[in-house]
């Protein structure tokens, strides 16, 4: 064979093995492509899923946060609330006429069931323990020796010593525990779910 033979003979084999070799070559890229592409996909899909589960789970956390924040305001709202009716049910109280404050007066100290002590009046209350009221005590308790004294660090009610005890009939003290006894059933009437028809 003469050299030219042989060297197309080689260039035939080394065309037929760059075909064979560009043929592989395609092949392996088209299933690297088929595989990024499938791997994109699954990738794709699964940052989509966690990007919804993401956004889902914040979206939940900030109505959560926001329904917290409405059941704070609203609670305050009816605290407020309550507040407003208890003051206005204080005010009323302290603006009844003297004879029916009286009345309730001689009633407590009957109550405290004391016949002896001094009974320090309200700086406010002077029309009250009047001598209307001395003649009260007298005939609900005639056996009852009170002295009276004006106070100088509050304004309504009395508080009355006997011995070493205490009894306190301020008219705070007194509506601050009628309200702490209360406060539950105001607020259930006040906020009584509405029904509806």
């Amino acid at each position: 064979m003469s050299i030219e033979g042989i060297i197309k003979k080689i260039e035939a084999v080394t065309e037929e093995r760059i075909a064979e070799i560009v043929k592989e070559v395609n092949s392996n890229i088209a299933e690297i492509q088929s595989t990024v592409i499938d791997y994109e996909t699954k990738v794709g899909k699964k940052a989509d899923l966690l990007a919804k589960t993401e956004s889902e789970r914040v979206y939940r956390q900030t109505i959560n946060r926001a329904e917290a924040e409405m059941r704070k305001e609203t609670l305050a709202e009816k605290q407020e609330l309550v507040r407003e009716v208890f003051e206005k049910s204080y005010r009323k109280i302290l603006a009844l006429p003297p004879e029916e404050l009286r009345k309730s007066y001689v009633g407590m100290l009957v109550n405290f069931g004391e016949n002896e002590g001094e009974i320090i009046v309200g700086k406010d209350d002077t029309a009250v323990f009047d001598s209307n009221f001395d003649n009260m005590v007298r005939e609900s308790m005639p056996e009852s020796k009170f002295t009276k004294k004006s106070a100088t660090d509050f304004d309504h009610g009395f508080m009355l010593i006997s011995g070493k005890i205490q009894f306190d009939a301020r008219a705070q003290s007194v509506f601050a525990q009628i309200e702490e006894e209360l406060i539950d059933d105001v607020s259930k009437i006040l906020f009584a779910p509405q029904s509806e028809g």
